[in-house]
C-alpha cells in the first residue's frame, strides 16, 4: 500500500477523532495506536479493525480493499520508525 494515501484513508475515515499514534495529534478516546501497531501483524490490525467492538462498528462497508491496504501501511510505517527510534 502507499503510506500517503494511508494517510489520507485515517484522515477520511476519521481515525484521528479517537486515536493518536505516538505523539501525531488525534482523540483520546480510543487507544494510542503506535503500541497497537508495535505489537501486531498486519492481518491481526487489519481483523482489528474490521470487527465490531463495543467502541466502534466495524469499518469494511467504509474502505476499499486498495483504501485498507494503504492505511496498513501508513499504521505499519510507524512500527518501522519506531524500530529506528525516529
Amino acid at each position: 500500500g502507499d503510506v500517503e494515501m494511508g494517510k489520507a484513508v485515517f484522515a477520511s475515515m476519521e481515525c484521528g477523532g479517537c486515536h493518536k499514534i505516538g505523539q501525531e495529534q488525534g482523540g483520546d478516546k480510543g487507544p494510542d495506536l503506535l503500541p497497537v501497531v508495535s505489537g501486531k501483524t498486519a492481518s491481526a490490525i487489519r481483523s482489528a479493525i474490521f470487527e465490531k467492538s463495543e467502541f466502534h462498528a466495524p469499518y469494511e462497508e467504509k474502505v476499499t480493499v486498495k483504501g485498507m491496504n494503504d492505511l496498513l501501511s501508513y499504521l505499519l510505517s510507524f512500527k518501522k520508525m519506531e524500530a529506528k527510534g525516529v
